[in-house]
Formats: structure tokens, sequence, C-alpha cells
């Protein structure tokens, strides 16, 4: 890379962006989840872009985490 290039962070959002902020903003203490549920990227995004906030409780059946 040269010195006349710029890094920009982009501006991009996705759906679990989203979702992370509504949770946080609900103000849940801690949010259920299943292990290898259709959406296991909210794992990651709640652990990487919402810094673990509010905690998971990860469950072995979809009846406790309800």
């Amino acid at each position: 890379m040269s010195d006349s290039e710029v890094i920009q962070k982009s501006d991009q959002k996705w759906q679990f962006d989203i979702i992370v902020n509504l949770v946080q903003q609900c103000g849940f203490k801690y949010i259920a989840l299943n292990p290898g549920a259709s959406y296991r990227g909210l794992h990651d995004f709640l652990v990487n872009y919402g810094e673990n906030e509010p905690p998971m409780l990860v469950c072995n059946h979809k009846n406790p985490a309800t």
C-alpha cells in the first residue's frame, strides 16, 4: 500500500449489528441461545460487536431457552 492510500472504516451494517443494538437498547439482562441454531452468527456479534453485553445463556435445548 502506498502512502497516498487511506484505509476507511466501512459504514456497512449487517442484520446482526441491528439486532444486537436493539437487544441492548431494550435493556435485556441476558439473552438465551441454543448452540448450533440457524442464527449462530448472532453469537459472534454479541461477543465481538456487542462486547458480550448482554451476557448469553447457552441452553442445550430450545425449551429452557424460551
